[in-house]
């Protein structure tokens, strides 16, 4: 039976007692006010234990090491929990302050930097952007609308086309437009504002150490040292989907790059929902679907995908990489749901991006979907179905369900959880709900990337070997090295500096292009991207007089030492 749209609402101070003795993941805090007190929001506990465990055993099943999640509800951070571990090797659990590579959650930061130009009278969205020296082949004109919403490729506006490549152009817009760095702009104009202390942009493909030496003593960047330091490990998955680490991504860009916090993006999204950031026309504007040539609607805004589901607007913004993350914002509640992975699997399985693929194609979001949307409106307990079981069985339940909204709404999540369990191997389980589908929910039609099952992981790459020098060792490489003349022209860099960067070394030649090398013994270091590349010490003083380039087993190279480099 339906019920009028309301939620019994509980002092937080109760939640979090009853959320203790209902055995639910418990929440790692809530953010208090700016005096200190606890935010005056509050939240039904009995749909906090259910969402609590639903996350954490969705975590499970994807094989995600480690995640944070909140809920935002009326721009306070009412719930927020880590679950697993952000770094497995060292057991260091996940919390909501635990840094997380954001992936392409940094898009919707990078268009509000835009359309606050646009609001100033400094930027007309139907510029093209050849005007800010970006060239595209097309068969028409690219303006900055078109890279704002993905409509640039092809005939401009005629067409959706999800391109990191292509938004990421927008990095030297905005750079022109307010006359320094992107990374400095987000400083300036959101992240300081907001108080978003423990959020940053990439450190780039050349480490920490060379990261920090470009930056002044002055330099107000220098306080966010402790983002790098603290950020989850990103994971990867072999063929038998067993988790190992890789490295942190380099991308520092306005399509990905932000490093943030499940406690700091709720200061980003009740800014948006107060309008802190922008005015609320202009934000209406970002969460349009933009109208293609045809007349018809695109999936995304300017910044943002936004749909309509079960009559209710969704906001949102996916990121997949080396992190994936989600975030949701649901306008009409006050409603946001932030989740943060250290892994592909929050994102990888379920489509995400492709014109016709519903954010309630992940089983994060759909069960938050129903748990704070759905539910509400309905008397009784929504069904709670076992996917895993017996085919005769789901489908009983499934015929049980009545209600229309909710049948289109158990469709939905038996796609998603179809596409759960393909994507991390189990294709039984996921073959059998393609009969439940058959048998259940009987004609109509479904999108291509209903079907879709993510392909299995490739071989895990050979590790490297683990010989850790000691810090004469390592002091032996540091420095500043020029090409011997009779090897210039080989195309070699002319001048390289090599910096220590945790238990490896960076090779920047001139240019701030990069080279990671690992060591197999105290004289001979290896390309992270080519084994086939070494580098050998040379000389019996410290540091090396001179440093040889092997490609193949043969010299290619050789470098002099003329200056050794300090590092803190």
């Amino acid at each position: 039976m339906r019920r009028p749209r309301a939620i019994r609402w509980l002092c937080v101070g109760v939640l979090v007692g009853l959320c203790f003795l209902l055995g639910c993941r418990p929440a790692s805090s809530t953010v208090p006010g700016e005096d200190g007190t606890p935010g005056a929001t509050q939240i039904d506990a009995d749909a906090l234990s259910r969402f609590a465990d639903k996350i954490d055993a969705i975590r499970t099943s994807l094989r995600i090491p480690g995640l944070s999640a909140g809920l935002v509800l009326d721009g306070k951070l009412v719930w927020a929990s880590g679950l697993g571990y952000a770094n497995l090797e060292d057991g260091i659990e996940a919390n909501e302050t635990t840094p997380f590579g954001l992936a392409s959650v940094t898009k919707p930061f990078a268009a509000i930097l835009l359309m606050k130009i646009v609001e100033e009278g400094g930027l007309d969205l139907d510029t093209p952007v050849a005007e800010f020296g970006i060239e595209l082949e097309s068969e028409g004109i690219v303006t900055v609308r078109h890279l704002l919403s993905h409509t640039s490729e092809g005939v401009p506006g005629a067409r959706y086309q999800y391109s990191g490549n292509r938004y990421s152009m927008l990095t030297g817009v905005i750079e022109q437009l307010y006359g320094t760095s992107f990374r400095h702009v987000l400083r300036q104009q959101i992240l300081g504002p907001l108080g978003m202390s423990d959020t940053a942009l990439n450190y780039g493909a050349c480490g920490i150490a060379y990261y920090l030496s470009t930056l002044a003593e002055d330099d107000p960047e220098r306080a966010y040292e402790h983002v790098y330091r603290d950020q989850a490990i990103p994971y990867q998955y072999d063929p038998d989907y067993e988790v190992y680490p890789v490295d942190n991504p380099s991308y520092a860009n306005a399509a990905a790059g932000l490093i943030s916090t499940v406690a700091d993006l709720a200061r980003f999204v009740a800014a948006i929902e107060a309008d802190e950031l922008l005015e609320e026309e202009t934000k209406a504007l970002m969460f349009t679907p933009t109208h293609l040539n045809s007349g018809e609607q695109g999936p995304y805004g300017l910044g943002w995908f936004t749909e309509q589901s079960h009559n209710t607007e969704l906001v949102w913004h996916y990121g997949y990489g080396a992190y994936s993350t989600l975030l949701l914002i649901v306008p009409r509640e006050g409603l946001a749901l932030i989740a943060l992975a250290n892994s592909q699997n929050l994102s990888r399985p379920f489509g995400l991006g492709f014109a016709d693929v519903s954010v309630l194609s992940s089983p994060l979001a759909l069960e938050f979907f129903k748990e704070f949307v759905i539910q509400p409106r309905f008397e009784e307990p929504l069904p709670e179905i076992d996917w895993t079981g017996d085919v005769d069985a789901i489908v009983a339940q499934l015929e049980a369900i009545t209600d229309p909204e909710l049948r289109d709404l158990y469709e939905e999540e038996l796609w998603s959880y179809r596409k759960l369990y393909g994507g991390v191997g189990i294709g039984g389980t996921a073959s059998r709900l393609l009969q439940v589908h058959l048998r259940a929910f009987s004609g109509g039609s479904r999108s291509a990337h209903d079907r879709y099952q993510a392909a299995r992981p490739g071989p895990q790459p050979p590790a490297r070997a683990a010989v850790l020098l000691s810090d004469v060792e390592t002091d032996r490489w540091v420095g500043e090295c020029v090409l011997q003349p009779e090897y210039e022209e080989t195309g070699l860099p002319l001048a390289v500096e090599l910096l220590a960067e945790d238990g490896h070394f960076i090779a920047i030649p001139e240019g701030d292009s990069c080279q990671a090398f690992y060591p197999l013994s105290p004289i001979r270091l290896v390309s992270s991207s080519n084994p086939d590349m070494m580098l050998v010490g040379e000389g019996d003083e410290s540091p090396f007089g001179s440093v040889s380039v092997e490609l193949g087993g043969s010299v290619v190279g050789t470098y002099d030492r003329v200056a050794s480099v300090e590092q803190d």
